[in-house]
């Protein structure tokens, strides 16, 4: 997080930052976040179970989990920014906290996510997942969903030249293009 913290101060127009936090530290997700927002200038938050000490199926139900989830939550709907999410949100978990803006990590690959999420305009697709068959980009929009979709490139572990050529080699029109490569994450962000 500092690091991060150190990078968005150099360059501020070119990162905005993401706070990384261990579930397992429970409430304590509060106090490093407010630092992290306040102190670093982040502006949303990494929720992922590979940051943890545990596999994720080995820390659900236990209390310090089930806290830190919580504590994230609430710090994000307080706040209104954004949480990328890997495998922590259900449609009742988005309902709960609506000012959340919760930013479900490689749905492009998940037709179903487009139908589950479809009534919580505070949830977000991201277009990074290997998964990601023709047409899924077009389903979404095709869906009402444009206006919630944002390029994602899910680097180190892709391409991104590859990740770009799913989304612009896609059948949608420049106009339905751009929110998805950029115009929706500056919103989403803030930026415009």
């Amino acid at each position: 997080n500092d690091d991060v913290g150190q990078a968005v101060r150099r360059y501020p127009q070119r990162f905005v930052g993401f706070a990384a936090t261990c579930l397992a530290w429970g409430k304590r997700n509060r106090d490093e976040l407010t630092r992290c927002f306040d102190e670093l200038g982040h502006r949303g938050i990494k929720v992922h179970s590979a940051y943890e000490d545990l596999p994720l199926r080995d820390l659900r139900g236990l209390p310090a989990y089930e806290e830190g989830l919580a504590a994230i939550r609430e710090f994000a709907h307080e706040r209104g920014c954004p949480v990328l999410c890997h495998g922590h949100l259900t449609p009742d978990v988005a309902r709960k906290y609506p000012d959340a803006k919760f930013l479900h990590a490689h749905a492009g690959g998940v037709r179903s996510a487009a139908h589950s999420f479809a009534d919580c305009p505070n949830v977000h697709f991201d277009t990074a997942s290997s998964g990601t068959l023709r047409g899924n980009i077009e389903y979404f929009v095709g869906h009402g969903l444009g206006d919630r979709v944002l390029f994602g490139t899910d680097m180190p572990y892709a391409n991104p030249a590859m990740r770009l050529g799913q989304v612009v080699g896609s059948r949608l029109t420049d106009e339905q293009l751009a929110p998805i490569l950029g115009g929706n994450a500056d919103r989403l962000l803030g930026a415009s």
